[in-house]
């Protein structure tokens, strides 16, 4: 699920399609942790669903704690939504969306029981 803010902000919920990656970057060795939630379940037109997943990037002292996410695990994060596009090296468009969120911002990990739907 997305939501978009008046403020521009946006928030996403679901659960994790695998463990968090952290990795230190850059030379000041600013903490990162990756990882990516479903957004919205579209109906192709042969009937099939495809699932549109957004890339979270959690930083600071926040990504420090978001490290310890585990696939399946439902969060909620909310932070600032960029689009990027770029051609692969087939020659192919794509676009990817990305959220990110910093210490301004915060993730909320839930525990729900495994049957459920966020």
């Amino acid at each position: 699920m997305i939501i978009r803010t008046r403020t521009g902000d946006c928030i996403v919920a679901g659960r994790l399609s695998r463990d968090a990656e952290f990795s230190n970057v850059g030379s000041k060795n600013t903490p990162l942790t990756k990882f990516s939630v479903p957004a919205r379940d579209t109906v192709q037109p042969d009937g099939s669903k495809q699932t549109e997943w957004i890339n979270c990037e959690v930083w600071y002292e926040a990504a420090m704690n978001a490290a310890q996410l585990k696939k399946g695990d439902a969060v909620i994060v909310c932070g600032q939504l960029s689009t990027r596009s770029y051609t692969t090296r087939d020659g192919e468009e794509r676009s990817e969306e990305r959220l990110r969120a910093d210490t301004s911002v915060s993730y909320t990990h839930l525990t729900l029981p495994t049957n459920s739907r966020v």
